[in-house]
C-alpha cells in the first residue's frame, strides 16, 4: 500500500507494477544481518545456489524433507529455464542436489539451514524470518514459489500389522463406555 500511496500519479488501479516496487522496498530495507547469510550462500558461487535457496522457500511447510525440496528445486528451475533447456542449463542430478543443499548449513555459505531433530532428510531453517528473505528475493527475481501450499505428505512405505496368534478369533477391539450407559 506504501507504493501505491508514495506514486506520483493518482492511483486508480493496482498494478504489478506497485507490487514490485514494494518487494524492491522491503529488500533494501531489511537488516544486514538477514542479508549477509543470503549473500554468502549466493554471491560468486554458480546460480544453482540462488535456486536451491529459493526451492527451501517455497512450501508454508517450516519443516521439509529433501525429497519435497528437490521437487521445489526442479519447479523452479523449469520456470527459470522451460522444460527442455540447453545444456549449460539442465538441472543439477539428484546427488549434486544433496550435496549443495548440505552445503547450506556451513558457516562459510551462511549457515541458512540445518537439520530438524538431528534427521539428515529433514531441513528447517535456521532462522524462520531468513525464509522470508529468500521468499522475497525469489519473488524479486519474477520466481512465483508455493508459498500456500504445504508439502504433500511422504507415502508410507510400511504397514503395521498387529499378530495375536495366542488368541485367534477373539475381538480385541476396546470396550468404550459413554456417559450414562452402564
Amino acid at each position: 500500500m506504501w507504493a501505491v500511496f508514495h506514486d506520483d500519479e493518482v492511483v486508480e488501479k493496482i498494478t504489478k507494477k506497485h507490487f514490485d516496487n514494494a518487494i524492491h522496498a522491503a529488500i533494501l530495507s531489511i537488516n544486514a544481518q538477514l542479508q549477509r547469510p543470503y549473500d554468502l550462500a549466493s554471491s560468486h558461487r554458480t546460480s544453482d545456489y540462488r535456486e536451491i535457496l529459493w526451492a527451501t522457500a517455497d512450501s508454508e511447510s517450516m519443516i521439509r524433507n529433501t525429497d519435497h525440496i528437490f521437487k521445489s528445486y526442479l519447479r523452479i528451475h523449469e520456470q527459470l529455464y522451460g522444460n527442455s533447456p540447453p545444456a549449460e542449463h539442465r538441472p543439477l542430478p539428484r546427488n549434486k542436489f544433496s550435496s549443495r543443499l548440505s552445503n547450506l548449513k556451513k558457516p562459510n555459505y551462511g549457515q541458512i539451514v540445518e537439520n530438524h531433530v538431528n534427521r539428515r532428510s529433514l531441513l528447517s531453517y535456521r532462522e524462520n524470518i531468513l525464509r522470508g528473505y529468500v521468499a522475497l528475493k525469489a519473488l524479486e527475481a519474477g520466481i512465483e514459489l508455493r508459498g500456500d501450499v504445504p508439502d504433500e505428505p511422504k507415502a508410507f512405505t510400511v504397514t503395521a500389522r498387529e499378530r495375536r496368534e495366542f488368541a485367534v478369533g477373539k475381538d480385541w477391539t476396546p470396550k468404550v463406555k459413554f456417559r450414562g450407559e452402564n
